[in-house]
């Protein structure tokens, strides 16, 4: 425990730790109930017990300069940024237009249908990531100022998990198989479309493709791709699948697990997000409390 003037700070205190409260509560505890003894030494001040317990999560700032892997509400902001401009660069690139020489509706990606809604799923998206990801310098991630301390951010490897949802469409297929190949060409065709801007070079998008970097992996579940140092996974959510499995007569069990699976990753996972980051919203210690439950 510290005393005098010498308390510990950490990054980030004023904005999620109380550390304004604290600072009134030791100025009216030292006005009004502190008095200089006669040797001219000065009161010890009121020390709260929070500073203890947020050191498991949070790094104390020991240099004039704080280091930028210590606070981590700006390292959970900054993915977040990120996230936003990945989501604009996808609903932007997937509107549809009528092409005048094949007769068909086409996107700067490639896809036939629209993107409508990019949804986080990952904790780090929601505030409440125990270590929230620094961004890598081979996935588009500038270095943050040469320091190689890895407190409260670290690169740990697990990606940042998003959906994406499309527009309503009745040519999606109606068996279970040609659904989860439609979803696979759909992700093939969205890496396929980033690769084709990157090497055209298009001009309207240049900041965004900019962010890019490392490999894209397609899986038959999900792609992963690299941008603005973060991995990301994104994974399709077919509401007419859900549906397709809903209406079954006489359900297998394989089919009642995967329906089950499937709410709960698509929509339960949608709900769970929106509710810990409206609690965030509305109570900014929230953060801290949910890192230091884990």
């Amino acid at each position: 425990r510290a005393s005098g003037h010498g308390l510990l700070r950490f990054a980030g205190e004023d904005r999620s730790m109380g550390g304004i409260v604290e600072r009134v509560t030791q100025h009216i505890v030292h006005v009004q109930f502190t008095h200089v003894s006669k040797k001219g030494k000065n009161p010890k001040l009121v020390s709260f017990e929070l500073r203890d317990v947020i050191s498991l999560i949070d790094g104390v700032i020991s240099t004039p300069q704080p280091s930028p892997y210590a606070d981590s509400l700006a390292l959970h902001k900054n993915v977040m940024s990120a996230f936003e401009s990945l989501a604009d660069f996808l609903r932007q690139n997937t509107v549809t237009s009528m092409d005048n020489i094949s007769g068909k509706k086409v996107s700067a990606l490639g896809l036939p249908l629209k993107i409508d809604e990019v949804e986080p799923l990952s904790p780090c998206l929601r505030y409440s990531a125990l270590f929230p990801p620094v961004p890598h310098p081979l996935l588009g991630g500038a270095e943050l100022d040469g320091d190689k301390r890895k407190i409260s951010g670290v690169n740990e490897g697990s990606p940042v998990i998003i959906q994406i949802r499309f527009e309503g469409s009745s040519k999606w297929p109606s068996s279970m198989n040609a659904m989860g190949a439609a979803k696979c060409a759909m992700l093939i065709q969205l890496a396929d479309g980033i690769e084709k801007m990157k090497k055209e070079g298009n001009r309207s998008a240049a900041d965004d493709l900019d962010g890019f970097d490392g490999p894209i992996d397609v899986t038959p579940n999900y792609l992963d791709v690299g941008y603005r140092g973060y991995s990301f996974r994104i994974i399709v959510r077919a509401d007419q699948e859900l549906r397709m499995l809903r209406n079954l007569l006489n359900p297998t069990q394989e089919a009642v697990a995967l329906r089950l699976s499937l709410i709960n990753r698509h929509v339960r996972g949608s709900m769970h997000h929106s509710l810990i980051h409206s609690v965030h919203t509305r109570f900014p210690s929230a953060s801290s409390v949910t890192r230091l439950a884990q």
